[in-house]
């Protein structure tokens, strides 16, 4: 699986623990995509915007799987709180679709 990242108004610090804290999430997703076939084909956009305004940040998932494409979007006031929201709705989506 390939991923994507894309980052708007946040620190270089909070994009490394985005990366960081994804990372440890994504073998989630991986076992579920290993049905699909080739992971190779398999990609994962992944967008991040922080609201420095309401202290916010707005995860986007987007997986692009072979006659497929799944989005999950979460907002939350703790970044590692809309990750980990934003995987649970992928992951339900990944079990209703494939």
């Amino acid at each position: 699986m390939q991923t994507v990242f894309f980052f708007k108004n946040m620190l270089s610090k909070e994009e490394s623990e985005f990366r960081d804290y994804l990372s440890k999430k994504l073998p989630k997703i991986e076992k579920m995509i290993v049905r699909c076939g080739d992971s190779d084909t398999v990609l994962l956009h992944v967008k991040c915007e922080k609201f420095e305004k309401h202290s916010a940040f707005n995860t986007e998932l987007s997986l692009t799987i072979p006659g497929e494409n799944i989005i999950a979007t979460e907002a939350s006031h703790a970044i590692t709180k809309a990750i980990d929201l934003a995987i649970d709705r992928l992951v339900m989506q990944l079990k209703k679709n494939v």
